[in-house]
């Protein structure tokens, strides 16, 4: 079964609270909203929102959050939680417009071309804002988590601050902070540099 006919099949059922993530979901949020930093107003687009766990943290924050992800079931799921979103693949991601802020949290791990996907993303993003990304990273932690959806026929890529650095060479983005959220995951901040000013 491939990621996305799981995910959609799950719908309302998904949690990131249920099975293994339980035990560090916690963690997860916490690191996830001190790299983030949403703040009263900035619009945030959540990239791969599943059902609307972090979109609805956004919205507590007083931000403004739009959520995609390519699962129609977790579509309709978040928008039967009053929630704003619409069905979109990462990979040819193309809304029309920008945000200040974009989070994906546990999805681009589970996308073919995760340097692609990346860059879509960046597209979203005005200058001078910030990608923050929550995915597996290489370690003991992440080659047990991948070898878990190896197992059910799902591919999990790893990642690590170098590898985020070779994907986005020649982008316009910098990497920047990168996090630990626990044994299995990292946190990284990703931004996009500030148009030059015009020479006067």
């Amino acid at each position: 079964m491939g990621p996305l006919r799981y995910f959609d099949s799950q719908g309302a059922a998904y949690s990131p609270s249920r099975g293994l993530r339980r035990l560090f979901i916690g963690k997860e949020r916490r690191a996830v909203l001190a790299v983030l930093e949403p703040k009263k107003g900035e619009m945030i687009l959540d990239a791969g929102c599943g059902n609307g766990f972090y979109t609805k943290l956004i919205e507590e924050s007083g931000a403004h959050a739009y959520g995609v992800d390519s699962s129609p079931s977790m579509i309709a799921e978040l928008r039967g939680r009053g929630l704003r979103g619409r069905v979109a693949d990462l990979l040819t991601l193309d809304l029309g417009r920008t945000f200040d802020k974009v989070l994906c949290s546990g999805a681009l791990e589970f996308i073919p071309e995760p340097a692609r996907a990346l860059k879509r993303m960046l597209v979203h993003l005005n200058p001078g804002g910030k990608l923050v990304v929550l995915a597996p990273r290489s370690s003991i932690g992440g080659i047990a988590y991948a070898t878990f959806h190896r197992l059910h026929g799902v591919r999990v890529h790893l990642f690590s601050r170098r590898a985020f650095m070779a994907m986005l060479e020649g982008s316009g983005a910098e990497v920047g902070r990168c996090v630990n959220a626990h044994s299995i995951a990292l946190v990284i901040e990703i931004s996009k540099r500030p148009r030059p000013r015009p020479l006067l």
